[in-house]
């Protein structure tokens, strides 16, 4: 069963834009230095995690600067 979910219980954590940095550096690293097709799709897939999870935090602080969101 789906259960209703109101925008104000959607958490918002501020991203730390030095650590994805310096993660996605470490990840950029791992696929350069891979030697096989799993090991650089797995950087591929972890780097995509991170860029999704800043885009996540981006759209949430957009809809909550431009919206009224007291419902």
């Amino acid at each position: 069963m789906l259960t209703s979910m109101i925008f104000a219980d959607i958490p918002y954590t501020r991203p730390d834009v030095a650590a994805a940095c310096k993660r996605m550096d470490t990840l950029t690293a791992q696929l350069e230095a891979a030697d096989s097709a799993d090991t650089a799709a797995g950087a591929v897939l972890a780097a995509d995690a991170l860029v999704m999870e800043i885009f996540q935090s981006s759209a949430i602080s957009a809809i909550r600067y431009t919206q009224d969101t007291r419902d």
